[in-house]
């Protein structure tokens, strides 16, 4: 019986061990270096495949999202836009289209890095909020729309995350 007993006590120990350590576990970055563009996530960032992305990934608990779209021929064509166009031209589509008030969001051209910037809100019919972070980078040969997002209340953890990840993405040839 004492054999027993111990063994119980043993494996509840080391069970509260393992629960204890679970919050301080780290997760690596993992980079992607695909068509044109790097960038790296946490490996807690599952990659999926979803039509129209060329790029996919959301956390475990799904509270945030990462997508990446190349803006080719194709895409373009699909949305009625006559290219090639350029960063500056694609941004200013996007926020036409949109119906978005440079003057009410956050907006941003970052002149080292080569890329434009910027996020707001948008409510669907339901009430239901959620926050965009958009990188534009690249050039007419090479030019990616990314996407970051959570919901609107969660918007103020996320905002640094979603700073680290767009200072670390990069176009190539």
């Amino acid at each position: 019986m004492k054999k027993i007993i111990s063994a119980i006590i043993l494996v509840s120990v080391l069970l509260l061990g393992l629960c204890a350590c679970a919050d301080t576990v780290k997760y690596e970055n993992v980079t992607y270096r695909e068509n044109g563009i790097e960038f790296f996530l946490p490996s807690s960032m599952r990659r999926e495949s979803v039509d129209g992305y060329d790029f996919y990934f959301s956390n475990l608990a799904a509270s945030i999202i990462f997508t990446a779209v190349k803006v080719d021929e194709e895409l373009l064509r699909d949305l009625d836009i006559d290219g090639p166009v350029n960063d500056e031209e694609y941004v200013n589509i996007l926020i036409e289209r949109n119906k978005l008030d440079k003057e009410k969001m956050y907006y941003n051209y970052d002149e080292v890095r080569g890329h434009y910037n910027f996020r707001y809100s948008y409510e669907d019919a339901d009430g239901f909020a959620t926050f965009y972070y958009i990188v534009v980078i690249g050039d007419e040969s090479n030019l990616w729309y990314i996407e970051m997002c959570c919901k609107n209340e969660d918007s103020n953890t996320h905002l640094e995350t979603f700073k680290t990840w767009k200072r670390n993405i990069k176009v190539y040839s």
